[in-house]
């Protein structure tokens, strides 16, 4: 069932539907309060000319003096009539009325169609004289009154009824068109969607119900598939490229070799070249490797003390250091600083960062990794500063992107900072670049702290 639909079916028809219902309902339990007033009305009637009607000269049974004065008691076209113990009629009120030919036994109130075929509520009840003798006393009002008014209840009821239908259903005709347009639009955009059509953009919908926030989830969604997609063929181009270039110098060293006769000596280096091209392509390999297993192969989840693995990556990089003539040094780490991680893949996202700041930092530079917990969240920071040159100004989102370079003639295939981050995500982590002012980064590896 359609959006349309529904909304007209459950927002229009099946509430017109029920008012009805319920008017109709309203109205019989009216009529029946109605008749129920009459039986009241009746019933007093009864009891009153009980009372006072053997009260006259003798004893005899009498009504009101006035035959064709009214009955009282909201009975204006009520009949009163009197029974002889023998069952024939003796008195009533009006004179003119018809009444049944013989005394109805007594009962309650009851519906007939005891004054010349008219619906009538009539009661009849037995009184006795002071001899013993017993006659019937019975009254009756007709039900026309009470179903005119019954009638006209209905009748205003139900028409204002109906235009209250009429305008719901215009209000939820109107909303159904609004609501399809939206989703249809939506879902004529999903095709495209899985056609890879990611530079279609949704129109604005700025109502702000749940349909726009659907509405711009989906843009979003989009939005991020897009730049996957071109993160993608990035990666892509650029592993071609880096892959390129050590294949051409192993080509240009072999046609080389093959020109000409070759001496044993110039053959060895040729060799010794091409196995240094093929180690780049295998580092580059197994850079590649890491970045996919980031993302992909299960990794442990254990309890594990940060600031340990921080300790051990600076004295695995100390003789580096001390070649280059860098001073580094690791402060902080008073508190615990217990984390949830694969201590090989968090180690590896340490020294990517780490090498990276020792690569840029001139000799007698200083590097600095600082150990801290964030006093505004439940988290750590590691921050590794550096005197190097810096990143330079619209490049700080870059670097994270794999095989940039800030310097297309530095060493390395530019995969160390993306891999670093995603593993720092894949725990729940980041990794950022902080303002530094002067000369320098920063780079800051966050972490949750673990829930012990």
């Amino acid at each position: 069932m359609k959006v349309r639909t529904r909304l007209i079916l459950f927002g229009a028809a099946l509430p017109v539907a029920g008012t009805l219902g319920a008017v109709l309902l309203a109205g019989q339990l009216f009529y029946l309060s109605l008749v129920r007033a009459l039986d009241r009305s009746l019933e007093e009637l009864a009891a009153v000319e009980s009372v006072s009607l053997f009260d006259g000269p003798a004893g005899h049974p009498h009504l009101p003096s006035d035959p064709n004065a009214p009955p009282p008691l909201l009975l204006p076209q009520g009949v009163i009539a009197v029974y002889e113990p023998g069952g024939a009629p003796l008195l009533r009120i009006p004179a003119q009325a018809r009444v049944p030919a013989r005394a109805p036994g007594p009962s309650g109130p009851t519906t007939t169609q005891s004054l010349g075929g008219t619906p009538t509520r009539e009661l009849a009840t037995q009184v006795s004289d002071g001899e013993g003798h017993a006659f019937v006393l019975w009254v009756a009002a007709p039900l026309g009154g009470v179903r005119a008014t019954t009638a006209t209840f209905f009748q205003i009821t139900l028409a204002v009824g109906a235009v209250m239908g009429l305008a719901l259903l215009a209000l939820q005709l109107w909303q159904a068109r609004l609501l399809s347009q939206r989703v249809s639009v939506m879902a004529a955009f999903l095709p495209r969607l899985r056609e890879g059509a990611l530079e279609d953009a949704l129109p604005a919908d700025p109502t702000g119900d749940e349909i726009a926030a659907l509405r711009d989830a989906l843009s979003e969604a989009t939005r991020q598939l897009k730049g996957a997609r071109d993160r993608q063929e990035r990666l892509i181009a650029n592993a071609a490229h880096e892959v390129q270039t050590p294949l051409a110098c192993m080509r240009t060293l072999i046609d080389l070799a093959l020109i000409r006769e070759r001496s044993a000596p110039e053959l060895r280096e040729a060799l010794r070249e091409s196995r240094d091209e093929i180690d780049r392509l295998g580092a580059l390999a197994r850079n590649l490797m890491d970045l996919a297993a980031a993302g992909q192969v299960t990794m442990e989840d254990r309890e594990l003390d940060l600031e340990t693995l921080a300790r051990a990556s600076a004295e695995a990089f100390r003789a580096q250091a001390v070649q280059k003539r860098i001073t580094l040094q690791m402060t902080g780490g008073s508190s615990p600083a217990r984390v949830q991680g694969d201590p090989v893949a968090l180690r590896q996202a340490i020294d990517n960062v780490l090498s990276n700041a020792l690569k840029f930092t001139p000799p007698e530079g200083r590097v600095e990794m600082r150990l801290e917990r964030l006093p505004s969240s439940p988290r750590v920071r590691l921050t590794v500063e550096d005197d190097g040159p810096g990143v330079p100004a619209g490049d700080e989102d870059k670097i994270f992107e794999p095989f940039f370079r800030v310097r297309q003639e530095t060493a390395g295939a530019g995969l160390g900072l993306p891999l670093a981050r995603e593993i720092a995500r894949r725990f729940g982590g980041e990794l950022l670049l902080l303002p530094r002012a002067g000369r320098g980064a920063a780079f800051c590896l966050e972490l949750p702290l673990a829930a012990t």
